[in-house]
């Protein structure tokens, strides 16, 4: 699997650790050796196993099922024939029946937020962390920094879909980042490896749970709805401008940042 086939380095990530998991498990019940040599017997059997071990319903529909899909299509690139869409089906209605449905509380950190990206270790992942909270970028959007020519206190978004917007920032933040370019337009600051795992640490320390980089996003939801609604905006239209600032086209999507509020 190529990283570069996935734009977004935590969609990846999930799928790298969740073939991992099934490359393992196969070998371990079925002495099944390649991946190549999937069945979707072997797969179903997978599912199931997540599905009795209490995985999350959020995380099955989400994660592991889209996960399986890629598995398919990867295989069937290479000439191997694989077809799991049964399987998957079977899964899926198990999953529905027996999976915890998702949490419904916030993912929001409040004035949290300030105090995990203060305690991170790292400064280069923590001005990421701030950039998220600050402007409500992705993760991905935060690390990897697009400068305009002839432009100051503006970075370029390369959002899903290959949409390419600006955003404007402050002078201090953009100064950093130039700072931190070394004469270059596009850089990054750091990988999603190390900004997860700094993050993750700063959580810990101060002692609030972690919700995941997201929960940033979340939080600039959050603080720019009260915001906008304080100035008397109607929260429809505070819902599409947020929703707009965050890279997404429909007003509605971000009732999931705002769950909790």
């Amino acid at each position: 699997m190529q990283s570069r086939a996935f734009k977004n380095p935590k969609t990846y990530a999930n799928n790298k650790q969740i073939l991992t998991e099934l490359n393992t498990y196969i070998r371990s019940e079925f002495k099944c050796r390649s991946i190549r040599s999937i069945t979707p017997e072997m797969v179903g059997s997978f599912l199931q196993h997540k599905i009795e071990g209490g995985i999350g319903a959020g995380t099955f529909f989400k994660t592991i099922s889209p996960a399986v899909n890629n598995l398919e299509a990867m295989l069937n690139r290479i000439g191997v024939g694989a077809d799991f869409q049964g399987v998957l089906k079977e899964s899926k209605i198990l999953a529905r029946d027996k999976c915890p449905p998702p949490d419904q509380s916030s993912r929001a950190y409040g004035a949290d937020a300030e105090r995990i990206i203060g305690a991170m270790k790292d400064e280069r992942a923590a001005f990421c962390a701030h950039l998220q909270l600050e402007y409500g970028l992705r993760s991905n959007e935060s690390f990897r920094i697009h400068l305009i020519a002839g432009k100051e206190n503006v970075i370029e978004i390369h959002q899903k879909g290959g949409y390419r917007t600006e955003k404007a920032i402050s002078s201090e933040d953009y100064q950093k980042l130039v700072a931190m370019s070394g004469g270059r337009q596009n850089f990054t600051i750091c990988n999603y490896q190390r900004l997860q795992h700094c993050f993750d640490a700063a959580t810990h320390a101060v002692g609030v749970k972690s919700h995941g980089l997201h929960g940033l996003r979340a939080e600039y939801a959050c603080r720019n709805m009260d915001r906008l609604q304080g100035q008397g905006m109607s929260e429809t239209a505070a819902k599409v401008q947020v929703s707009e600032s965050m890279g997404h086209h429909r007003a509605n999507i971000i009732d999931t940042y705002l769950r909790g509020r």
